[in-house]
């Protein structure tokens, strides 16, 4: 079995099934579920192991068998007096905690808290179980507090088509994609997105939205696009990192019907003509999809409020390389460490983990064997403001980020060091900024990396 992780792949398999499946005939009571199972597809594809939804269950004794049922029952209580407390709003906000940042002591919503209206906005926070230290609390509701509690069951009546079954299954063979169970994993994962579409009706028949934003794409938000469609309410989804043509949610929907699809937001908010120009090709065949350049909603907030305040002012002597670290199988490459441990005395290296890391102790693990563990800054990189980050950097190197762009908007100078990330940002290359490395070895890698500081030496006046 071989598993790809590069994105071209991925879109290239999503297309062919398009070309070669009448995805749109794939429906749930006249919900076409082909958004959700191209998300899925997006998500289990590029993982070595599904962690999407487990079928496997694990056994419990009576003890945790009453505790958690207990649990769910008071939970359930909960929600019905929570939702009782909401009232009517004018904009629900909908983020995760990945979106949040320290700023000024709070845990703070870097694309929605400087907007938020305190007398008649809500913001719904996913994945969280507390809000103690979050700006604008009050306003603050935690969807794991006030989801209406159902069982992730199979709704009644739906089954994935035989015969889908079977031509994802070939295909998914020819791209050499194919694994056991993923059919299984399939249909659960669309029963767990629609599972959703209930709590979320819910939920905006107590606040009466005008508007809903949201950042990021899930299932659970897909599932809010359906509730907020049947109800009438406009979506937004506010960009948050790269939307080029090789992410499979917002590059190229071949089959996308007139009318649109219920899963996908009304408007798409993007931070630049690029983006906007990759989603209004597929979007502008539609009645219902569109997107608008709005720009960065927090780096236009924090050049007008906070730039010249920075607290990372003159924080270093050396010159500071920022390295932007991606969630991936080999987040750091051995020309990478090498370079790191030849330049120890020239450069600060600042190692910043993806909010979306889970693979940390392996990395330090892997820091500490070429010991160079303790000459890497990871504490201020990966908890310090990104932003505050960007005005003492000197250079920005990635695999794939989005904080490419972010730091474009800083005329901070950034390496791409894989071919998957020069794919997706070639509309930038232009950029002088902007540097592809030609050569993966760790003599071509600071080479390259001598000539950019040459060019941008007076960047920080050090």
């Amino acid at each position: 079995m071989v598993l790809k992780n590069n994105r071209n792949q991925l879109t290239e398999f999503i297309h062919q099934v398009e070309k070669e499946v009448d995805v749109n005939e794939i429906k749930y009571r006249e919900v076409k579920v082909w958004p959700i199972i191209r998300l899925f597809f997006k998500f289990r594809l590029r993982k070595k192991r599904s962690s999407i939804i487990s079928n496997k269950k694990q056994k419990d004794n009576i003890l945790k068998k009453i505790i958690r049922y207990s649990i769910k029952n008071i939970r359930y209580v909960k929600s019905k007096l929570l939702l009782f407390k909401i009232k009517n709003v004018n904009t629900l906000f909908v983020g995760t905690p990945h979106f949040r940042i320290n700023f000024n002591g709070k845990e703070y919503n870097r694309y929605f808290d400087h907007s938020l209206d305190h007398k008649n906005d809500l913001l719904i926070e996913l994945d969280s179980d507390s809000k103690k230290n979050y700006q604008n609390k009050e306003n603050v509701f935690l969807f794991n507090n006030i989801k209406i509690e159902i069982k992730l069951q199979k709704p009644t009546g739906y089954i994935l088509d035989e015969l889908f079954n079977e031509q994802i299954t070939s295909l998914l063979k020819e791209h050499q994609f194919y694994t056991d169970n993923i059919i299984s994993e399939l249909e659960n994962y669309v029963n767990y997105c629609l599972s959703r579409v209930h709590s979320w009706e819910k939920i905006l028949l107590k606040t009466k939205p005008n508007v809903i934003k949201y950042l990021g794409y899930s299932s659970n938000l897909f599932a809010l696009n359906i509730a907020a469609h049947r109800s009438g309410i406009p979506t937004v989804d506010v960009q948050h990192g790269i939307q080029g043509k090789y992410h499979s949610v917002y590059s190229d929907w071949l089959k996308i019907p007139k009318e649109g699809y219920e899963a996908l937001p009304n408007e798409f908010h993007c931070w630049d003509e690029f983006s906007t120009k990759n989603i209004n090709r597929w979007a502008i065949k539609t009645s219902k999809h569109s997107a608008k350049c709005k720009g960065n909603p927090w780096i236009d907030y924090y050049k007008q409020n906070v730039n010249s305040k920075s607290p990372l002012k003159s924080v270093s002597k050396k010159k500071i390389i920022l390295f932007t670290l991606q969630p991936f199988e080999e987040p750091l490459e051995e020309f990478v460490l090498d370079a790191i441990k030849e330049t120890k005395h020239k450069y600060n290296w600042w190692l910043r983990f993806h909010p979306a890391q889970t693979n940390k102790s392996q990395v330090i693990d892997l820091l500490k064997q070429k010991n160079i563990y303790e000459i890497v800054n990871i504490e201020d990189a990966s908890n310090k403001p990104l932003l505050d980050i960007f005005q003492v950097a000197d250079l920005h190197i990635t695999k794939t980020s989005s904080c490419i762009l972010e730091a474009l908007s800083f005329d901070l100078p950034s390496i791409i060091t894989d071919k998957e990330g020069v794919d997706m940002y070639e509309d930038y290359l232009e950029s002088e900024v902007i540097h592809i490395l030609d050569k993966k070895n760790t003599d071509g890698f600071l080479q390259k990396i001598k000539e950019i500081m040459l060019v941008h030496n007076n960047r920080n006046d050090k």
